[in-house]
């Protein structure tokens, strides 16, 4: 019954051994090729370069043109770049690992490897060949306040065929061997199983045997020195290299540097020179036009302080009846308006003499284009207070930051693939740079500036005006306020401008009518215009479905002591055949 159940076991046995043989012989035959040795020398220089030589047996069991190296050499650090650098020395083939000659090879990069194809197109090997690979790497020491640390791949967790003896030796400068720590480990990447079978020796440090590492397995090493023992990088070339690898990371600041400079001769406006107070606004500016000046734009502010101004002359009268707004017109001829505050008053009553708001809202936005487009040809080509457009401007450079967003996201996404995304963000900070100047790369003309000045002028006095000037002001006109009004509101002062007049005696506006009160202070007057201006903006806001949107106007470290692994140093990468 023993016998039975051994032979059973045998058979057990026996089968689990020809099937892995079986796996792997097809492995072989699927690549085509298998590494019998690779042996890895590494020389560690006082000047902190490192170079590697790689001697590979390969055995091609099917005609191939040679082999493929990859080594990683993009990196981070925290959020930056910090690329290692390779240079290939030499790259020799031969027959029986005695006599080598040099070979042809190529080297590109890709993602983030860089690649080296030995070997030629028209030229196919089969049987043993040894392959010998040396290249210099910098950036791979690094250097800590009490220790300086290599931590290598030597051989890549990315061979697809298994290397049945891998061998280390590594060599450096002179040194007590008991003031060094050395781990190895050895697995597929991430897996930290340590290989303890290694000699330290005051030169050089070697395996006492060759390890066997499967398909997908690597090796690796982690040699700590004491701090100062290798030379430090220049200071210069470690900063050459840190702007070559995260220069992405700098395009803002060379879009900063640009757009300032295209601001101060493209979009500073000239000095206003001294400012002078002003009790009044200038004759000759409505309150739009004041307010376009002053924020270089046409917004909703500017319609509604034109609506107030209306009423204020005369021409029509706003009126609040339960929850409802109406507008009723008061006069029919308007030849005297200027042709802005026209489009308005046309474009509110439409043939009628009275209109609520919520009927107005249906049809206003093709009035609110039209008064911004004629506000806009006012100001820059019949009164020449701007050198060009603003509008035109801010969409020039709106437009150019759009698309440099647009590139930048197109970048990220691609950096994000092959490991450079510093290009990306660079490129997206840049566009808001831009973004962010074009509110203010509008210029006004000298005569635009100096117009400009005496607005500012008036804008301060409405800002720090006492009351004893404000009282002297409404005994010269008792309809000071109302007049002042509409330019408050293109300011955004309105609310403190009402909160000055509080106490003071004059006659409020009679074109606003709160249906059901006769009368009321300053402050109650304006607790109740400032609902209905509020609901005016909304409301005048609204793009009906299916319209096209306002174009014009503005709606407004690196210790492995912590645990390292097998794949997690700088180096490793893999390789195959082609």
């Amino acid at each position: 019954m023993k016998s039975v159940k051994k032979r059973k076991n045998l058979l057990k046995l026996n089968f689990n051994i020809i099937f892995i043989f079986f796996l792997f012989s097809c492995s072989l035959f699927a690549y085509g090729f298998e590494i019998k040795k690779y042996d890895v020398e590494i020389y560690l220089l006082k000047n902190s370069k490192v170079q590697v030589t790689e001697t590979l047996k390969v055995n091609f069991i099917a005609p191939k043109r040679g082999i493929i190296r990859f080594i990683p050499y993009r990196y981070k650090s925290g959020i930056f770049n910090n690329n290692i650098r390779i240079k290939f020395l030499s790259v020799q083939l031969s027959n029986d690992g005695e006599n080598f000659t040099e070979v042809n090879y190529k080297v590109f990069r890709k993602k983030r490897n860089i690649y080296l194809r030995i070997g030629k197109r028209s030229k196919f090997l089969q049987g043993i060949k040894i392959y010998k690979i040396v290249y210099l790497v910098e950036n791979v020491i690094k250097h800590y306040k009490n220790k300086d640390e290599f931590y290598w791949n030597v051989i890549g967790t990315n061979w697809n065929v298994p290397i049945e003896k891998a061998n280390l030796t590594v060599f450096y400068p002179k040194i007590n061997p008991e003031l060094l720590r050395v781990k190895i480990w050895y697995g597929r990447f991430g897996e930290n199983k340590e290989f303890n079978d290694f000699t330290v020796e005051e030169e050089d440090l070697y395996l006492n045997r060759e390890i066997y590492l499967p398909p997908k397995n690597g090796l690796t090493i982690g040699i700590t020195f004491p701090g100062g023992f290798f030379q430090n990088i220049n200071l210069f070339k470690r900063l050459a290299w840190f702007l070559i690898d995260n220069f992405g990371l700098f395009i803002p600041i060379l879009a900063l540097i640009i757009m300032l400079i295209l601001w101060w001769y493209e979009g500073r406006d000239e000095k206003k020179g001294v400012l002078v107070v002003q009790y009044y606004p200038p004759d000759d500016m409505t309150p739009a036009e004041a307010g376009t000046l002053i924020d270089e734009k046409v917004d909703l502010r500017d319609v509604v302080a034109t609506i107030l101004s209306l009423a204020d002359k005369g021409y029509l009268k706003i009126i609040k009846k339960d929850k409802e707004i109406l507008f009723k017109k008061l006069k029919d001829k308007i030849d005297e308006l200027k042709p802005h505050e026209k489009i308005i008053f046309n474009g509110i009553f439409i043939g009628k003499d009275e209109i609520s708001l919520e009927d107005l809202k249906k049809s206003f936005f093709a009035t609110i284009e039209g008064f911004s487009n004629y506000l806009y040809d006012l100001l820059t080509n019949k009164k020449k207070l701007f050198n060009e457009n603003p509008e035109k401007v801010r969409g020039i450079y709106k437009k150019a930051a759009f698309n440099i967003i647009g590139i930048g996201i197109l970048a990220l996404f691609y950096g994000l693939i092959y490991y450079r995304w510093d290009i990306g963000v660079g490129l997206i900070i840049s566009g808001i740079i831009v973004y962010i100047f074009s509110k203010n790369m509008p210029k006004k003309s000298h005569k635009g500036a100096i117009a400009y000045n005496k607005l500012l002028g008036f804008k301060e006095f409405m800002e720090k005006v006492e009351k004893p000037v404000l009282e002297k002001l409404i005994k010269e006109d008792k309809n000071y306020f109302s007049k002042t009004l509409p330019y408050a509101i293109a300011f955004n002062l309105e609310k403190d401008w009402v909160k000055k007049f509080d106490g003071i005696e004059f006659k409020l506006p009679d074109w606003y009518v709160y249906s059901g009160i006769d009368s009321y202070t300053p402050l109650i007057f304006y607790s109740f215009l400032a609902r209905d201006l509020s609901h005016i903006h909304r409301t005048l806001s609204t793009i009906p479905s299916g319209e096209s949107s306002f174009k014009n106007i503005d709606i407004t470290g690196g210790d492995f002591d912590f645990g390292g692994f097998s794949g997690g140093g700088f180096g490793g990468g893999g390789g195959g055949t082609w």
